[in-house]
């Protein structure tokens, strides 16, 4: 995918995954080419508190394990008080059931995080700031 994208000012994102090695990974990843990580969180209680009313970030990117535990509604209730913030999930899983559970109207994009290379993160990032809605397209599952 590596396409360059410029942005006009800084994206600012949140990023929330209870993984780790996922969450420094995608903080290095975020921090260069214009995207500003103004919060983090590694557990599932405190995700929904990083977004700051006064400095909203753009982006929330949440990891899907942390989506299944009610914060598909916590998310759909973010959205509703700060409709302005996109929200991400990310996901290891790339089944098509899993995926179809993930889209939602207030969700603008589902990111395959062992599918993805850093540039790709990137240029996600950047398009779903522009107002691109994005589901990633996966094959049937065999039964």
């Amino acid at each position: 995918m590596q396409h360059e994208i410029k942005s006009q000012r800084s994206i600012k994102v949140v990023v929330a995954d209870e993984k780790a090695i996922y969450l420094k990974s995608l903080l290095a990843i975020l921090t260069k080419d214009g995207i500003t990580v103004t919060a983090s969180s590694s557990t599932v209680d405190d995700w929904d508190q990083l977004i700051n009313p006064a400095d909203l970030p753009d982006i929330a990117l949440i990891s899907h394990f942390m989506a299944e535990r009610d914060t598909l509604n916590r998310a759909k209730q973010l959205k509703e008080k700060y409709p302005r913030v996109k929200l991400i999930v990310l996901t290891l899983d790339y089944e098509k059931s899993r995926i179809e559970v993930l889209k939602r109207p207030f969700i603008s994009g589902i990111l395959i995080k062992t599918k993805s290379e850093p540039g790709d993160i990137v240029c996600f990032v950047k398009l779903i700031n522009l107002g691109y809605i994005i589901y990633p397209h996966v094959e049937p599952e065999k039964k």
